[in-house]
Parts: structure tokens; sequence; C-alpha cells
């Protein structure tokens, strides 16, 4: 949050606080907005630092995850800017390998244009010579704010990767952006009214349409079955239980917290993920019955060691989950390779 919200809101407030200085002086500082707005922005970014150091000196003893005191620098080029821009297209719902004349060619030639066209709108906003008030200028500008301070730290850090996925960290800046458009459009005085409000229409139409791919996405992604299957857990009275990543946390949050979940980063890996999650999973071993939750795309392409039908207990839309009475049996199978010590 502190490279997401706090640098983008400081900056961006900062950069209007001077923009005041610049055209006002000191006339009516002590009652303008852009002071106001700079003084919160400094209270957010201080309370985000605070937030930064319990992170690093309390939380990181308790949870594994990444940290910015860790980080270390990689080669920054073009390259991989366009990287980043590909991924954000993409995430928008950009498709290669289609039939440009297709539906689907169609919309991800004219995503191309419109993710350029937010980026343009936002930059014909913030000019002083523009007749628009700082409060509707803040827009754009925290949006290009929390949109480059995230894509170069992005580039920049050796975590990161360029892939949809990480769009999801600044995606909040880009929701700004997304209002851009809208404000040119509705600046556009010299055109009726009537193909103002019809370009808005336009617009809200296109994001509708944008969206069904995230829907058709969510649909097949089985988020239903996995909500079911959590929830049956946790009635039958687990708690405890092993699964890939991408699986675990996605059941501690379906269920609130009620299910712990161990996670592997494959299933033939040797040893628990070093990521987003306990660092007791890494050394204490679970006390009685656990369960082992897998999905059939797992199952489809790669071998997993407990996955054995005489423990099976859940066999339901696509998803299976075996019974171990003891925990010590699953690390076995797993053929951990250092020795646990077993949780109180």
């Amino acid at each position: 949050m502190f490279m997401i919200l706090g640098v983008p809101l400081f900056l961006c407030f900062g950069f209007l606080f001077l923009k005041y200085l610049l055209d006002n002086g000191n006339k009516d500082l002590m009652e303008s907005d852009e002071k106001k707005w700079f003084i919160r922005a400094i209270i957010s970014f201080l309370f985000m630092a605070i937030g930064y150091v319990i992170n690093v000196k309390i939380l990181s003893k308790l949870y594994e995850f990444n940290q910015y005191d860790k980080v270390i620098t990689e080669s920054f080029t073009l390259n991989e800017l366009f990287k980043r821009f590909d991924a954000l297209i993409t995430f928008f719902g950009y498709h290669e390998g289609v039939v440009l004349l297709s539906l689907e060619g169609i919309v991800s030639y004219l995503l191309v244009f419109f993710v350029v066209a937010l980026f343009v709108c936002a930059f014909l906003l913030i000019p002083s010579h523009t007749d628009i008030k700082n409060r509707s200028r803040a827009i754009p500008l925290f949006g290009l704010c929390g949109f480059l301070s995230v894509t170069i730290l992005d580039c920049v850090a050796d975590w990161f990767s360029a892939s949809p996925n990480s769009v999801g960290y600044y995606f909040m800046a880009m929701a700004f952006l997304l209002l851009c458009p809208f404000i040119v459009i509705s600046r556009m005085e010299h055109l009726p009214i009537v193909l103002r409000r019809i370009g808005m229409g336009a617009l809200v139409l296109f994001f509708l349409a944008d969206s069904f791919s995230y829907i058709r996405a969510d649909a097949k992604s089985g988020e239903g079955a996995r909500a079911r299957a959590a929830h049956w857990l946790v009635d039958n009275g687990y708690s405890q239980g092993y699964s890939t990543f991408w699986n675990g946390n996605i059941l501690t949050e379906l269920t609130d917290g009620k299910l712990e979940m161990t996670t592997f980063s494959l299933w033939n890996s040797r040893k628990p993920y070093k990521w987003l999650q306990k660092r007791s999973h890494l050394t204490e071993v679970p006390q009685g019955p656990v369960f082992v939750y897998v999905d059939e795309e797992e199952l489809s392409f790669s071998e997993v060691p407990c996955a054995i039908d005489e423990h099976l207990i859940y066999n339901q839309e696509g998803i299976r989950i075996y019974r171990y009475e003891d925990a010590h049996e699953v690390l076995e199978r797993q053929d951990i390779q250092w020795e646990m010590r077993d949780g109180q």
C-alpha cells in the first residue's frame, strides 16, 4: 500500500499544492483545499510508513512474504516497459492468437486504442492551461502517479514478473484513469449535449462488454465448487490442511480463517512454499487429522503423492479431498527433505 497509495497520493497532492503556490502565492493559503489535501496526503504517507515498519519488524517474524528492504534491483530497459504495457492490455481483455476479424479479434484491436486513449485523456486534463478545477485534475494525476509508481517498481524489482496478475497491484490507480474519458467528453462544450451523452453511453457499453470476459472467466474458474468444498470441510470439523499455493490462501479466505493451510508451490515440491504463509508452517507439523485438497487441473499435469484413493473423502465438481490421520504421513509421501518439529 505504501507504493500503491502512499507515494502516489503524496506526489499527486504535492504537485497540486505546489501549483497553487506558483499560481497564487500565499493568498488564501490557509483556507485552500490544496493545502488541506496535501496535509492529509502527508498524514496518510506517514501512517503507511509506520505500517511498513510494523510489517518488517513484527509481521515478518510471523509470516513469510516479500519485503522491500530485501529487493534487489534489475536493469531498467524499454523492453521491460513494453512487457508491462502488454500485461496491462491483457488485463483489460486483449487476446493474442485470435482471428483479427472475429469478435474477440476486433475487441482486442480496439482495447489497445482504448488503453492508449486512457493515458491521452489523462495527459489532456493535467496541464494548467485547461479550464478545470484542481479537484477534477487530481483524478488523472493520481491515476498516472499510481500507475508510474508501481510500474517503475515492477520493472526494477527482482521479484516481479510482467503478467496480467501484476496489474492488480496498481489497478486502484487505473480505476481513476477510467474516469478520464468521461471528464474529457463532458468538457466538449462545442458538441451538443446529446452527442456527449451518446459518447458516455458508448463508453459504459464498452466497459460492460469488456467485463463479460471476466464474468465468463469466473464462471469457468470453479470458485463456487471451491467454496462448497471449503464449507464442507468446516462443517465436518476440519481445520488443518495441505494444498498448492493457488488453492490454499483462497480456502482460508473463503472460510474466514477457519481452514489453516500449509501450501506447496507444486505437488512435486519437497518443502512448503516460502511465500505468504505462516513461518511456523515451515517448521511445525499440525496435530490430529489433516486433509489434502487437490483439483482436477493439478492431477492432469502433476503427480500428487498424497492422492491415494483409500484416503479419498470428497470427490465432487472436479475437487478431491483426502484425509490423513497424521500429518507426518503427508510429509513422508511428499518426501520432505528436512526435519520438522511437532507443533504444540
